[in-house]
Formats: structure tokens, sequence, C-alpha cells
């Protein structure tokens, strides 16, 4: 399980963010699927491995941050619904279910 520190620079809120690397995974194939740019961002292997050594983890650690942070700095949008008017919302969806 990974534990990443997020906070809200506009607002000071800080939480901690608990998450399996499958579930990272899952974060970016639907991002890029919404918007194919997002692959150029440099994201961790998926090794398919029953134990992993403590440099493959911290590693692993260090590539999603610096993924999490450039996918943050990116505008992740869907256009609108409809003409019905509605604004396009989030379409990269977050990291808490």
């Amino acid at each position: 399980v990974y534990v990443m520190d997020v906070s809200d620079v506009q607002t000071g809120s800080r939480w901690k963010v608990r998450r399996r690397f499958r579930e990272f995974y899952e974060l970016q194939e639907k991002c890029v699927s919404l918007r194919p740019s997002v692959s150029t961002l440099d994201f961790p292997m998926r090794r398919p491995t029953l134990t992993e050594s403590i440099s493959v983890v911290h590693t692993r650690k260090v590539m999603l941050n610096k993924y999490l942070r450039r996918l943050a700095g990116q505008s992740v949008r869907r256009p609108p619904a409809s003409k019905a008017g509605r604004p396009g919302r989030r379409a990269c969806p977050s990291l808490h279910r």
C-alpha cells in the first residue's frame, strides 16, 4: 500500500491517500482513455511479481509522486455532456472511491 500526502494549496487542507499500486494504474488507464496526451507522462512499470524488493517499491513511490504531480498540473476535463449548457466536469477520477 502506498500512502500519499495530499494538500490543497488554496485552502491549506491536508489528508493522506492510501492506495494499492493497482489503483494508481487504473487511474492512469482511465485518464489516458479520456485524454491520450496523459500517456506521455512517465508512469512506473507494472511488474507482476509475487514479492517486490524494497528498491522496486521505493522507485515506484518516487515515480508515482512525480506522475501524480504532473497529472495534477494538467487540465483533464471532458467536453460538455450535452447542448443544454452543462459545463464540462473533472473527467479524471479522484483517488478516493
